[in-house]
């Protein structure tokens, strides 16, 4: 018998695969090499399944699709709609599949018609029940009547068919609707699209930590570097304060991983690399810190700029687009702050930075 690899590596990630698990196509074969059969001089003369502990066994696919949205704000009794900014979550298409195996038999073009059609014969014929492999079966029919083992070859191929609807995870998307409630936003769904990876959140002002981790230690480095550049500008006896403004109740990002793992399943003449996508998630949750840079002379104006920093952090405008659109939530904190300070102590004041920012407390990955 012929020294051929019987494997078949079924590996989801595929591009070809990929494509098919997105469409609306009920199956899937694996492909021959056209080239490879041209190379040969090979002609298909058959196929058939091929049972095996593996035939009709069950896998999973799982693919990421984003979801883009227009936010709005709703005002006055929630007849009025106020354009925010476009925000998106992402949801995992689950499919189970049904995996087949299949044996293809091709001869030799050049083989006469006799010795073809022996060939074929036996690899209709073959019974697992009682003639073992099949490969072995009919080498052995052909070696009876003169032919050789380069006149013809099997190929193994596999087969996947979607095992009824997929099912959706939308946990981060129904994070995002908690998020923004319906009594005060509105969230008008524009398109989906098929992604390969997670869109990363911006990082101005994001303070990352572990679980359990304290923030102040890299808070304070920040506020130390522009003091430094205040102190640049004439700005040199400034004092600060940092308050911790709000944590909200729901993670402000669902994260999703895919990752490959794979493994091989074999019996004694049969093997099976099986290659799947697993999709891992962690959350984060997260914690609104203000801060305030101000002049030393201006501490018997501290109970104002404690107000306005609080005040203008849990503002709708800001707290409403502060996860998905950082920086404008930003420039809008640093205005609402520095006009509610005019408007209670009646005078601007120089050497004065408020400042915004999240601290994300990133959990572990695990399996969703």
């Amino acid at each position: 018998m012929r020294n051929v690899d019987r494997g078949v590596n079924i590996d989801l990630s595929e591009e070809e695969i990929v494509t098919f698990l997105r469409s609306r196509n009920p199956s899937y074969t694996q492909p021959v090499d056209a080239d490879y059969l041209t190379a040969k001089g090979l002609v298909d003369k058959g196929t058939r399944a091929v049972p095996t502990q593996f035939s009709n066994t069950g896998v999973t696919s799982y693919l990421l699709k984003k979801k883009n949205y227009d936010l709005f704000k709703l005002t006055n009794g929630s007849r009025k709609k106020i354009y925010l900014n476009k925000v998106s979550s992402v949801v995992i298409v689950i499919q189970s599949l049904i995996v087949r195996y299949h044996a293809n038999i091709f001869v030799k073009a050049t083989l006469d018609l006799s010795k073809t059609g022996l060939i074929v014969r036996a690899f209709n014929a073959f019974n697992p029940a009682n003639d073992g492999d099949i490969e072995a079966y009919i080498t052995a029919n052909a070696a009876k009547n003169g032919i050789g083992e380069t006149d013809f070859e099997l190929i193994f191929r596999f087969e996947l068919l979607k095992d009824g609807n997929p099912t959706i995870n939308d946990i981060q998307d129904k994070q995002l609707h908690d998020l923004y409630n319906a009594e005060k936003y509105y969230l008008l769904l524009i398109s989906e699209e098929w992604i390969d990876g997670i869109p990363t959140p911006p990082k101005d002002n994001v303070i990352v930590i572990p679980p359990g981790g304290d923030p102040i230690p890299k808070i304070d480095d920040l506020i130390k570097r522009e003091k430094e550049r205040l102190a640049g500008q004439g700005c040199s006896a400034t004092k600060t304060f940092t308050k911790k403004i709000y944590t909200l109740p729901i993670p402000t990002m669902v994260e999703f991983m895919l990752k490959t793992e794979c493994h091989w399943e074999q019996n004694d003449c049969w093997k099976v690399r099986v290659c799947l996508e697993k999709p891992y998630m962690r959350e984060t949750f997260t914690t609104i810190f203000a801060t305030m840079i101000y002049s030393v002379d201006q501490d018997g104006i501290i109970n104002i700029l404690e107000h306005c920093v609080t005040q203008s952090a849990l503002a709708a405008a800001v707290i409403g687009i502060i996860t998905e659109n950082f920086p404008a939530a930003l420039a809008a904190f640093k205005v609402l702050t520095l006009e509610c300070i005019k408007e209670h102590a009646l005078e601007e004041f120089e050497c004065m930075v408020p400042d915004l920012f999240l601290v994300d407390e990133v959990k572990d990955w695990h399996p969703v």
